[in-house]
């Protein structure tokens, strides 16, 4: 219902505004954005800008996630369960707040850039640098934090970053995919609160899920007919009618449709019945086919990350290979173990990431 919603406004700006729209803001749903990528004649021009509020958000359950994982050794995640002197919140709640704060410092730089819409290098260095160093920042290494937002320097915070271990380097993994990668469209700081605003509104004039239009058993009644239905056939409604009118006959407009059900019945099942037996039967007999368009929605389309992001994915797939393979040693006994590649694991799962010229 979204898609269509923002779909149909992108088709229409032209004949109500005469505008081309530039940007959309919008939240990790990328269906919305593939659509407008295949049904609006300029799609291929919309930019997505990330909606602050939910990639903060999808960022902060990730990380709760992480720290309630039971597979995680227990002192590493008490460490970031537990709170650094003087501050009323966990060190994980310190992560979700500092990211929230990156942010609106690099909004304000990229608005006194003077081009709104056009991300200032500047403002995305520094949201960049901002959210790699944030969980050492949170862990009490200020050695890369800057003056302008870390006040922590001299109040002889203990350093935890050896303590964290493991569940650091995933936190930095989390820094990495969900904050980093998506810094050139976080950089302007911009989010879908109006458009929540109007939704909520909406959904208190009209009922919205607050309404439960299944109350008086309306959904066990309907599990109950289908169920009779499915036993007793398309007739099965007119006994019961015959009890609740004390004996009498139904009212004729609900024998006319058990009749039209039982006829469609019956013809569907001969219909079947001739075609299996008589390939070469009349169209008549040939079971209809019921020719409807493609299916709409087969699941989030994941856009595309852009040349930047790709580059470092590139880098890093290439660096992993080299410290693997680094040494002569190293890459004989990988050709000599991996010999028979169609028959080989080892080369399939080395090789899986990889394009051949």
């Amino acid at each position: 219902m979204e898609q269509e919603g923002v779909v149909e406004g992108f088709q229409a700006s032209l004949q109500r505004h005469g505008l081309l729209y530039r940007y959309y803001i919008g939240d990790g749903d990328a269906s919305v954005m593939s659509g407008i990528r295949e049904k609006v004649s300029y799609g291929r021009l919309v930019q997505k800008v990330e909606c602050a509020n939910h990639v903060t958000r999808n960022f902060c359950d990730k990380v709760r996630a992480l720290c309630n994982n039971t597979a995680m050794p227990l002192d590493e995640r008490k460490v970031l369960h537990g709170k650094a002197p003087g501050d009323t919140i966990e060190r994980v709640d310190r992560l979700v707040t500092g990211a929230r704060g990156a942010l609106e410092a690099a909004g304000a730089l990229q608005r006194a850039s003077g081009d709104r819409w056009r991300p200032s290098a500047g403002a995305v260095q520094q949201l960049s640098e901002d959210f790699r160093n944030l969980p050492y920042h949170v862990l009490g290494c200020h050695d890369k934090c800057d003056t302008r937002y870390c006040k922590r320097k001299d109040r002889g915070e203990p350093v935890l970053v050896g303590d964290a271990g493991s569940i650091l380097t995933a936190i930095v993994k989390l820094v990495t995919d969900k904050l980093v990668a998506k810094v050139s469209s976080l950089v302007f700081n911009e989010n879908t609160d109006d458009c929540e605003r109007y939704m909520g509104m909406v959904a208190k004039m009209t009922g919205g899920k607050r309404v439960d239009y299944s109350m008086s058993g309306s959904y066990q009644f309907r599990a109950t007919a289908a169920a009779l239905q499915t036993d007793e056939g398309v007739g099965w409604a007119l006994s019961p009618m015959r009890k609740i009118q004390n004996g009498r006959t139904p009212e004729m407009v609900l024998k006319k449709m058990v009749a039209r059900r039982a006829r469609n019945q019956t013809r569907r099942r001969l219909s079947y019945q001739e075609k299996h037996r008589r390939p070469d039967a009349p169209s008549r007999y040939k079971a209809r086919r019921q020719r409807g368009g493609p299916d709409g929605y087969y699941g989030a389309s994941k856009e595309d990350v852009d040349d930047a992001e790709l580059g470092r994915r590139m880098e890093a797939i290439l660096e992993a290979k080299r410290l693997k393979f680094g040494t002569e040693a190293l890459r004989a006994a990988f050709e000599r173990d991996s010999r028979g590649q169609a028959s080989g694991e080892l080369f399939h799962e080395i090789h899986k990431d990889s394009l051949s010229e």
